[in-house]
């Protein structure tokens, strides 16, 4: 009888060892994957809407259809933003039309640059429409994405960043995606991606 205990008493020992060496090693992996910890939070809806036209902010649009339009870009802007919508965001859940119109009408986003002078933001994306719901889902009625023609960032990277803080996405620390302020990546990536594909 006492063997069969002792016998008992074992295995039960080695199965709570096998356990707590599984959980170690989870613990010693999420320890060693920053990235899962810092771009976790990287998405929502966060600013003040209305205002003066410097307001920034990140905002969700409305629905899966993204419409946006150009009012007096530059041509190498212009460009941008036909590129980036199709090549960075159109592969997602959203559906990109891009507009020939040159006047913001009711687009969700509207593309302008204008020289300000400010001499503090390249760009910034502002809420001019009404919002509806609250952070981190709240959706702007008509979002501008402005350029400060007093600057000359990387216009790829520009837009695809201040794009991405029209359909929620946040900042990022990975230094691979636009999201992320610099160096001046002008790609989303997977984890961007699903961020967007969950939201819309």
């Amino acid at each position: 009888m006492a063997a069969v205990v002792g016998s008992t008493g074992g295995g039960l020992l080695v199965r709570i060892l096998r356990r707590l060496s599984i959980v170690l090693v989870v613990a010693a992996v999420a320890a060693f994957s920053p990235a899962a910890v810092a771009w976790a939070t990287n998405f929502g809806s966060e600013g003040v809407a209305g205002g003066n036209i410097y307001n920034n902010g990140v905002w969700l649009t409305s629905n899966s259809t993204l419409s946006v339009t150009r009012l007096d870009l530059s041509a190498t802007y212009s460009n941008a933003v036909q590129s980036i919508l199709m090549g960075q965001y159109d592969p997602t859940d959203l559906s990109v039309i891009v507009a020939t119109t040159d006047a913001c009408y009711w687009y969700d986003v509207c593309y302008m640059d204008y020289y300000y002078g400010d001499g503090i933001n390249q760009a910034w994306t502002y809420c001019a429409g009404g919002t509806t719901g609250s952070h981190p889902n709240q959706v702007c009625g008509q979002i501008y994405v402005i350029f400060d023609n007093v600057w000359n960032p990387p216009a790829n990277h520009t837009i695809c960043h201040e794009t991405g803080h029209s359909v929620g996405l946040r900042h990022s620390e990975d230094t691979s995606s636009c999201m992320h302020k610099e160096p001046y990546s002008s790609v989303l990536t997977n984890h961007d991606r699903a961020h967007i594909n969950a939201a819309y």
